[in-house]
Formats: structure tokens, sequence, C-alpha cells
């Protein structure tokens, strides 16, 4: 009887299949997807936050119907056209994960603030509901509480890592309309201890807009 074995290639080398690329428009009608997701989420986070202060705060008025955040992003067809600037030649990283950064940068141009200056348009209108002395007080109450909500709001997808409305990486740039949009929240002194490197984080922003968003409330009392 022969001592000689079967010889079988390696169960990783047998799952391995080739990677089949998509076309241009395959590629950004996923991005679009993706980015459909996004605007579904923010609207839903917050539209749920906007009934929650109104049930709150103003239950003693006839709640508008629908009462409903419908932000809509205009650009999206000039922000999915960058993707045709890669060229394979040109870059030593595949499309998705060049893309992956670049849209970070796009985002922060374009998407992630124009959601927040549609949050303040809403927050105030909610606050204009409240009859003075405590309007101007509890609308800023209410810009912080919807800038928290869509900051942090997040939407169903395979990729965990990637399922943030607001990406972690969109907050390093700091010349980005996004950045400018968060800097208007505060004064100087809120931003004085915090150099260039501490403000490409995400959670210090979420830290915050939280701070000031208690100190609103403080100033409230409906």
């Amino acid at each position: 009887m022969s001592n000689l074995t079967a010889s079988y290639p390696p169960k990783s080398a047998r799952r391995q299949r080739p990677k089949i690329e998509k076309s241009n428009d395959e590629f950004k009608q996923h991005e679009r997807v993706l980015m459909g997701k996004r605007n579904s989420e923010v609207n839903n986070s917050v539209t749920k936050k906007l009934h929650v202060l109104w049930n709150q705060y103003l239950h003693h008025k006839p709640k508008p119907n629908p009462l409903e955040f419908t932000f809509v992003y205009h650009n999206i067809d000039k922000y999915l056209s960058v993707c045709d600037n890669y060229e394979p030649s040109q870059h030593k990283d595949p499309k998705q994960k060049w893309w992956n950064n670049q849209k970070a940068s796009e985002m922060s141009q374009g998407f992630l603030p124009s959601v927040l200056h549609a949050t303040d348009e809403i927050a105030q209108y909610i606050g204009s509901q409240i009859d003075e002395p405590l309007q101007q007080e509890f609308t800023r109450y209410c810009i912080y509480e919807l800038l928290e909500t869509a900051i942090t709001s997040v939407f169903s997808t395979m990729r965990s890592g990637s399922n943030e409305v607001f990406l972690r990486t969109s907050f390093q740039y700091s010349k980005a309309n996004l950045r400018k949009k968060l800097v208007s929240y505060f004064t100087d002194q809120d931003l004085r201890p915090f150099d260039l490197k501490a403000r490409k984080k995400k959670d210090l922003w979420c830290k915050l807009i939280k701070q000031k968003k208690r100190k609103m409330f403080s100033c409230i009392s409906i």
C-alpha cells in the first residue's frame, strides 16, 4: 500500500475567489445608497427628538401634524462625481479604500455642515413656540439638543465600523465647513484649552456639545 497521501491546497486558498470590481456606475450607486441611509437616519433621529422636546415642554400647545425633520442633501450628484477622479495607475490604494478617505473630506465640506444648518433652523422654530422671557434660552437649548442628536446618530449597515452618520474622520479637517460650523457653537474661551490636534477628535466635540447643552438646560425652568 502506498504511503503517499493526497495533497490539497490550504483551506484559505480554496475559499479565495477572484474579486469582481464594481463598475464606476455600480460604485456610485452603492455610495448613493449609503448616503441615503445616513440622510434617512439623521431625519429619523432628529424627528424623534423633536417629539420629545414638544411633549416635554410644549405639551400645552397643539402639536404640528406632521412634526418632522425632512433634511434633503441637494448636492448628492456633485458629491458622488468625486468618485470619477480615481485613476488606478495614480493610486496605490484600491478604489474603496481611497474613497473611504476621500468621502470623509467631501462630507465635511458639504453634507455634514448642511445637516447642522438644518437642525439649527428647526431648533429656531421649536424655540419660538415658548413665550418670553425664556424663548432665547430655550431656543439655544434646542440647538444643542438637536446638534447632539444629529452628530451621534448611526445607521444600519453590514460594516459596524462605518455606520456613523458623522464619520469620525470628517472631524479632522480644520479648514472644512464642518469644523467652521462646530466652532460657531462655542466661544473662544470654550475652545482655548484644546489645541488643533485635540479638535480633530469627534469625542471632544461630543463632550463639548453635551456640556453646553447641560449649561443651556440649567438656564431654563419651565
